[in-house]
């Protein structure tokens, strides 16, 4: 393994300094690979499975991103309106407060330049109300994303920079296919995409073609010794399984 500061990724000082706060000395082999990738401007496919800390490898490049494009913003005298800038996709409600809590802990030093929303258990009425102030980041289901979207309430044709497809096979497993394929007409055909996933579906591979322009695919594959993430399953009758 790498200390993160082995691998001279150029992030900004509040990102690093976040990160040796949460406890981040070395980097786990998505996060080595990815990053850099990311912060290059690739597109990327990258296969690593729960718990490997792949949040962390798409979120640090996200945030570097939007830092960077205020800094420039700022320097030029135009702060411009308040936009989306980034938008993450996850499959559940609870992984929208997971990874918003992620994201907020990362922008430990820079929550007074950037601001983070998570479209989790609230009405649409509610967050509509809560978009009008237009978060630079939005968490959310594709679902919930599209039903803001087709409303008016959000928009990202002129702003998003970044889209990143978290747990991407879950994703299209929760039925969320149609969903995510509606996204494409609301996004810039500029935007930056990372699509992460457990496994490399068919599904997956259609995704791709909507979403990815030239990726680079990373098939990450490490020992199971160096997860941290415990897994357990119970079996219930067939009949209780979707009320559960």
């Amino acid at each position: 393994s790498l200390p993160f500061a082995a691998l001279q990724l150029g992030l900004d000082k509040r990102l690093s300094k976040a990160t040796a706060k949460m406890g981040f000395v070395y980097a786990t082999m998505v996060q080595a690979k990815f990053i850099p990738l990311a912060l290059s401007g690739k597109d990327i496919l990258a296969r690593a499975r729960t718990g490997s800390g792949k949040t962390a490898a798409y979120s640090l490049p996200l945030l570097q991103k939007l830092l960077v494009s205020k800094e420039k913003s700022l320097a030029a005298g135009e702060p411009g309106e308040a936009s989306v800038k980034a938008v993450v996709l996850v499959p559940t409600r609870e992984l929208v407060d997971q990874v918003r809590a992620h994201l907020w802990e990362l922008m430990y030093y820079c929550r007074d330049v950037l601001t983070v929303m998570g479209l989790s258990g609230e009405s649409v009425e509610a967050q509509q109300a809560r978009l009008r102030d237009r978060p630079d980041i939005v968490v959310a289901t594709p679902a919930r994303l599209l039903a803001h979207l087709k409303s008016g309430a959000l928009s990202l044709r002129d702003s998003c920079e970044m889209l990143v497809v978290d747990e991407a096979d879950l994703v299209l497993s929760f039925g969320h296919s149609a969903d995510m394929h509606s996204l494409a007409p609301f996004l810039p055909r500029s935007c930056q995409c990372f699509l992460m996933s457990a496994t490399l579906s068919d599904d997956l591979r259609s995704l791709q073609s909507v979403l990815l322009h030239s990726p680079v695919v990373l098939k990450l594959e490490e020992g199971r010794e160096k997860g941290k993430l415990a897994q357990y399953y119970v079996t219930v009758p067939q009949r209780d399984k979707l009320l559960l």
